[in-house]
């Protein structure tokens, strides 16, 4: 019996450069590509199912983050000339399930579930977004 499955026959997307900080726990099938650096600090967590696209933009994730399952970090299209700097995500930013970030979080600042935060958008410090 044959599967009914196919094969892709897309090129994988491309790994993205990366530099990662001490004591950080990826899952496994977390997804990070694109073209720019990712840059996550020390003793940050991303859970399963988060996409980090590097594709349009540099990310940076801050110490002791939390990213949670499900979540899109980065720009979803191409940048406008003041989003050249990319993603920021400050230290101790917790992002929950299914929120998009495209724009820059202050410290210890709270993403709540499905939340979006758009291009070019600064969040400031110890914010809960909604």
């Amino acid at each position: 019996m044959s599967s009914s499955k196919r094969a892709s026959t897309a090129p994988p997307p491309p790994k993205p450069p990366v530099q990662f900080g001490p004591s950080l726990t990826i899952a496994d099938n977390a997804a990070l590509t694109g073209t720019n650096l990712i840059s996550i600090g020390a003793y940050t967590v991303i859970h399963p199912r988060t996409k980090l696209n590097s594709m349009y933009a540099p990310i940076t994730i801050g110490s002791n983050c939390i990213v949670s399952e499900r979540s899109q970090i980065g720009l979803q299209s191409a940048p406008s000339s003041a989003q050249r700097e990319g993603v920021v995500i400050e230290d101790g930013v917790v992002v929950e399930t299914g929120a998009v970030v495209e724009g820059r979080v202050g410290e210890g600042s709270v993403i709540e579930v499905n939340a979006r935060i758009g291009k070019c958008a600064v969040i400031g410090k110890v914010v809960i977004v909604v």
